[in-house]
């Protein structure tokens, strides 16, 4: 697009930049046309042809878009976006300079010691005011100590709306007071007003006191935030509760139980609160009225658990309010999803589903005859929240969360339905006979192959519920997302062991203090369930399908699979050390071996590929010696020929791996191998020291001080004479 002159038609050229001399008052002086001379305004000019580039642009880029949109291809490095010419030069002010500066903002006054004083003024008037009424009520009678605090506390609030443009710190600090006294007020006319004019005049009286609070927080709002938002926030919760805790002295008689009443009242007031918040402009009230959402629920639950322990035998009562709170926290994200304030309706129903989940979790733990009942309710509540009718808010972190969580709940119903059902303090069985028929030889089996289908289902349906267009290895959260299930399962599956294996504890002996030895068949099933999983994440990681990282959990399942397999077995004493060096070097090794395979062609450091496997796999050795060797000191014993094996068998191996770490640069494997010999070399110096007279030591410890001694002063006079060398060139 070409700009042309109004008056004759010909092309125009850009004009030269404003000098830096150029004033305001000529905003840039004019140009005139190289054809007819007609005078035009520089800044118009400039911007006009400015635009003409932009809208060239435009065109070209339009039509490129069109031609890969025909193509049905992507942006690739071949083919980038056109570049954008430099943006244009505006009119008014001139680029030189501003003809009207925006005013700054004033800034905030900082902390004073008069702040300080007025907080501490509040303080004290507020705790005056406490004192007044609770301790002086025959002063003046209860209503008439109300009436002045409630007098008081209007002045206040009224005295804040006056000043609050001249002293703001004044008008903050009388705010708080007036609102925390006619709160204290109100509350003082609930506790005492019942011996004076009964229970529902004094719960009335109380309300229409708050309710006026509220409407002096309206009317506030507009003048002082802070001061409009405490009242609103005071007045709605003391309203709300004093209502909500009515039947409690028979201000308004029901007959227990009376938690419908909690329910309905919180419920009322939220959704009042919610719904009210935009109206009246208090942007604290859907905060207050998600707090209240969250009372109602729980309310809910707690009248359904009274009815079902009324209609139902068995420990139900429980699940039954778990159910209540799901099927709540369901019901608030539903009703309430589309209004003005959705995201305190989704911090309230996941805060709801949370304790429904913690609640079912809880019971089903402690008690084997109702988990297949708090499996169920814990399914459920994992697909609910990983349904996206929770998801009110479009916020990538809670769209993260919400299946976090819900992979948690279904990994833990997973973990309490492959647990045992029997539980041991119901049929007052032993320990071994409740783990002979608790946990028969497949339970370990299929415990360990359901923690591996968790994991290749989370791998499956993870990626695709985050919307995550990167690879599971190069997330380090989706991987995170990925081990929950199998993870939530386990813990859930050991802690409910656990607990039933203590049941069995004390259900089997007559006294507290005897202690029954843990079955060997329960320890085999734990060991079997571990190693299966072990094997089910190395597999996995090795397909890639978790991230490389993931492989450390190998040595984390497989170690104490094979310590809790060892334990049931009888060792010889010479060779435990090395058969449990195995035991830990073993699982590690594999895991390295997993990691630096995986990271290719990516180099691995041998501090994190060889160190652990040699640390684990020889540290057991190295303890047992020094042990040993303690042990003799102690009773002057000769070594034996296990302790004489194992000590040269360390101290080659120390010295091989020195010697490989140190040819191959393997620092990993060098600076241990050195340890191992050190402390090997260190067991054999004592062993010898003790058949020495202690002079001996005295003298061997002079002589190494000396000659250190002596190093350090020969390199210091080697550096003295470096130095003076340097100063004597020219």
């Amino acid at each position: 697009m070409t700009i042309v002159c109004p008056q004759c038609g010909a092309a125009l050229a850009e004009p030269a930049a404003p000098s830096p001399a150029t004033s305001v008052a000529t905003l840039g002086g004019v140009t005139p046309c190289e054809v007819c001379g007609h005078a035009m305004a520089t800044p118009y000019l400039r911007e006009a042809l400015s635009l003409s580039t932009w809208h060239t642009w435009a065109d070209e880029r339009l039509t490129w878009l069109n031609q890969r949109l025909a193509a049905g291809d992507s942006p690739t490095a071949e083919r980038p976006a056109l570049a954008p010419p430099s943006a244009p030069t505006p009119i008014w002010p001139p680029p030189t300079r501003a003809a009207f500066p925006a005013a700054a903002k004033p800034a905030r006054p900082p902390a004073s010691a008069g702040s300080l004083l007025l907080a501490l003024g509040a303080f004290l008037l507020v705790v005056a005011g406490i004192a007044f009424i609770a301790f002086t009520w025959d002063l003046l009678g209860p209503f008439g100590q109300i009436g002045l605090l409630l007098a008081i506390g209007a002045a206040c609030l009224a005295a804040t709306a006056r000043l609050v443009n001249r002293l703001p710190g004044t008008a903050t600090a009388l705010g708080v007071v007036g609102t925390l006294l006619v709160v204290i007020g109100a509350l003082g006319a609930r506790s005492l007003g019942p011996d004076v004019v009964g229970a529902t005049a004094a719960m009335l009286v109380s309300v229409v006191v708050m309710v006026a609070l509220c409407a002096a927080a309206i009317w506030l709002r507009p003048r002082t935030t802070s001061i409009g938002e405490l009242a609103g926030v005071a007045g709605a919760l003391v309203a709300v509760t004093v209502v909500a805790s009515a039947p409690t002295d028979d201000a308004l008689p029901l007959a227990d139980p009376w938690s419908w009443w909690v329910a309905l009242t919180c419920g009322a007031g939220a959704v009042a609160l919610i719904l009210l918040a935009d109206r009246v402009r208090l942007r604290a009230w859907p905060w207050v009225g998600a707090w209240f959402l969250v009372v109602s629920a729980v309310a809910i639950a707690v009248y359904v658990q009274e009815l079902t322990d009324d209609a139902v035998t068995g420990d139900v009562e429980p699940v039954a309010a778990a159910i209540t709170l799901v099927v709540a926290a369901v019901g608030m994200s539903a009703a309430l999803r589309r209004t003005l304030h959705p995201w305190p309706v989704t911090a309230a129903a996941l805060a709801v589903w949370t304790v429904a989940v913690v609640l079912d979790w809880g019971v089903g733990v402690s008690s084997g005859g109702i988990r297949p009942w708090a499996a169920l309710v814990l399914l459920a509540a994992g697909a609910v929240a990983l349904l996206p009718s929770l998801l009110v808010v479009g916020r990538s972190w809670l769209r993260g969360a919400v299946p976090f969580a819900g992979g948690a709940a279904v990994g833990a119903a997973a973990g309490l339905a492959i647990a045992p059902w029997l539980d041991p303090l119901d049929n007052y069985l032993g320990a071994e006979a409740w783990a002979d028929q608790a946990w028969p030889p497949w339970r370990g089996v299929a415990a360990g192959l359901t923690f591996v289908v968790l994991l290749v289902g989370s791998s499956a349906l993870v990626p695709r519920m985050r919307h995550s267009a990167q690879p599971a290895s190069e997330s380090p959260l989706s991987g995170v997302a990925l081990l929950l299930p199998p993870v939530a399962a386990l813990g859930t599956w050991l802690i409910a062991a656990l607990i039933d294996l203590g049941d069995a504890t004390t259900a089997g002996s007559s006294y507290s203090y005897e202690t029954t030895p843990t079955p060997n068949a329960f320890k085999y099933q734990l060991a079997v369930a571990l190693a299966v999983l072990a094997l089910g994440v190395l597999a996995m990681a090795l397909l890639r399908r978790l991230p490389d990282w993931s492989v450390w959990a190998v040595p984390a399942l497989g170690i104490p699979a094979v310590l809790l397999e060892l334990s049931t077995l009888s060792l010889d004493a010479s060779t435990e050390p090395e058969v449990y060096g195995l035991a830990l070097g073993v699982p590690a090794a594999v895991a390295a071996v997993a990691w630096s395979w995986l990271r290719r062609p990516e180099p691995t450091p041998t501090w994190q590929s060889m160190a652990p496997p040699f640390v684990l796999a020889f540290a057991p050795s190295a303890l047992a010696l020094a042990g040993s060797s303690a042990d003799r000191w102690w009773y002057s014993e000769d070594p034996d020929t296990a302790y004489q094996v194992r000590l040269v068998s360390l101290l080659s191996i120390g010295v091989i791996a020195a010697v490989i770490g140190a040819r191959q640069r393997w620092g990993g494997l060098f600076f241990p191998g050195l340890a191992l010999v050190l402390l090997v070399v260190g067991i054999e110096l004592v062993e010898i020291g003790r058949f020495l007279p202690q002079w001996v030591s005295f003298a061997v410890a002079g002589a190494v001080l000396i000659a250190v001694g002596a190093r350090w002063e020969w390199v210091r006079d080697r550096g003295r004479h470096g130095a003076a060398w340097v100063r004597r060139m020219r």
